[in-house]
């Protein structure tokens, strides 16, 4: 049976020896690790110098989902005094039971630690090949020929969109409203239809490119980059976002693109659309890995947090 005591004493001060479990004493609340070698905590971190017969990974993952933070002693700074912490009582599990839990929840805990490992992995390989892919540095099977410098507006143009009022924009019209950072909501009517670029104009995040398709409405906070026709825009909207557009924004009350000014940037040009779309095919495949890869850690996160919920809390035994 669950059983009601202290679960561990907390500290402060001088050398923890492993095992050992940390938490934040001041300022950032909450966040607790479980540590396996001896270490000097800093003095503004508490941790557990005598788990009371309890198992340490036990303690570290209840700890976890325990919100320590709500005991923050209401100071300017957020604080836990040690003292409040250690004569908490709660319902815990028979040693037995906690090693189960702990080996159940590290297993979890390892399986998720892999597909991070591993989007860590494939995101570092992207940003190889990207910076390969679109320098020339890497050539795909069966294209050849020279690259050249080009400047922008010979291969594409440039133009913002139009004014709207909030009053316009809503959640449940047909089509898509962007503004420089992104969807803003949903309209009623369209200014585009197609596949474009489109760049912040404004504001903190201006410089910031996405390609958007479909039918449209383009605020006059973005620009919409209308490809050439021998420039595939999937390319060219990678292109854009190596460009780093956010540095040449104009120095004013509020930061702005110049659209003249980024026009005469000059980029590296595969000499045909079929090379820029063969590379836009290899870095969407890309990011369409990156994105299963995400679904899988979010899945083993939850399927983690659901477990937590059921073992510490009681509802279902292990032993």
């Amino acid at each position: 049976m669950y059983s009601s005591s202290g679960l561990a004493y907390f500290h402060n001060q001088s050398k923890l020896q492993p095992p050992g479990v940390i938490t934040g004493r001041k300022g950032l609340l909450g966040k607790v690790f479980y540590v396996e070698e001896a270490c000097w905590p800093h003095d503004t971190t508490l941790w557990v110098k005598d788990f009371r017969g309890n198992d340490p990974k036990f303690v570290a993952a209840f700890l976890s989902q325990f919100h320590l933070e709500r005991f923050d002693a209401a100071t300017s700074v957020p604080t836990l005094n040690r003292n409040n912490l250690t004569g908490i009582q709660i319902c815990i599990p028979p040693p037995l039971e906690q090693r189960a839990i702990a080996e159940v929840l590290s297993h979890v805990e390892g399986l998720l630690g892999a597909v991070e490992r591993l989007i860590d992995k494939k995101r570092d390989l992207k940003r190889a090949v990207v910076g390969q892919l679109l320098s020339g540095r890497r050539r795909l099977p069966d294209f050849n020929g020279k690259w050249e410098m080009r400047n922008l507006a010979s291969i594409c143009s440039m133009k913002s969109g139009e004014s709207i009022t909030g009053a316009s924009i809503d959640q449940s019209s047909n089509y898509p409203c962007y503004g420089g950072n992104g969807l803003r909501g949903f309209t009623s009517r369209f200014t585009h239809d197609g596949s474009y670029a489109l760049i912040g104009r404004q504001g903190a995040l201006c410089g910031n490119v996405f390609g958007v398709e479909g039918k449209f409405f383009a605020s006059e906070h973005a620009v919409v980059v209308c490809a050439s026709a021998d420039t595939d825009v999937r390319w060219l909207t990678r292109v854009l976002e190596q460009e780093n557009l956010n540095q040449y924004s104009e120095s004013s009350a509020q930061p702005g693109l110049s659209v003249s000014r980024i026009l005469k940037l000059e980029v590296l040009c595969p000499p045909s659309r079929q090379e820029q779309g063969a590379i836009a095919e290899v870095l969407g495949g890309a990011d369409a890995e990156l994105a299963e890869l995400g679904k899988r850690r979010d899945k083993v996160r939850g399927l983690k947090q659901a477990m937590m919920q059921e073992l510490l809390t009681g509802r279902t035994r292990l032993v």
